[in-house]
Order: C-alpha cells, then structure tokens, then sequence
C-alpha cells in the first residue's frame, strides 16, 4: 500500500520518479492484505501489484534513495543490497 500511495502522489506532483517495492522478509508471491487492497481501491489509489516481492528478487543497480518503513529495516536493508548508508 505505500508503494501505491507514494506512485500516487508523484504522478500527482508530476515527477517522473519510478518506485520499487520488496520485503526484507521472503514472502515472494504472497497477495497483499485484503483491507490494504480495499482501502487503495476506496481511495483510487492504483495498485501496481497485487503480491510481494522478496528484495533479492529486485534489480537495485539504478537506486538513488531507498525508503524503510521502519527504523529498524535499515541495518537490514543495507546488509542486503550493499546500498549506501
């Protein structure tokens, strides 16, 4: 669902900005949460997809800046990707 809101909300700007979205756990292929969907769908908010998708599975190569949704996904996040801090 962030992906979905934060796509949104730059096409709404106008920014030409592409967002990836993956989980640090692996539940590849598992659908997103049904009240997630219900709420995108209430709100107009289109859903790029509709299963998730592992952060080794993603090609990172182009990354600029990389979004957690929580504090402690960093330390994770980094030992995973070899992004920059």
């Amino acid at each position: 669902m962030a992906h979905a809101i934060c796509a949104a909300e730059l096409a709404r700007r106008g920014l030409n900005i592409t967002v990836l979205s993956a989980g640090l756990a692996d539940l590849d292929g598992m659908l997103i949460d049904e009240q997630a969907r219900q709420i995108c769908l209430a709100h107009r908010t289109w859903l790029p997809k509709f299963a998730a998708t592992f952060i080794d599975k993603v090609d990172l190569t182009a990354v600029v800046r990389a979004f957690v949704m929580e504090r402690r996904h960093i330390p994770l996040l980094l030992e995973k990707t070899g992004l920059p801090p």
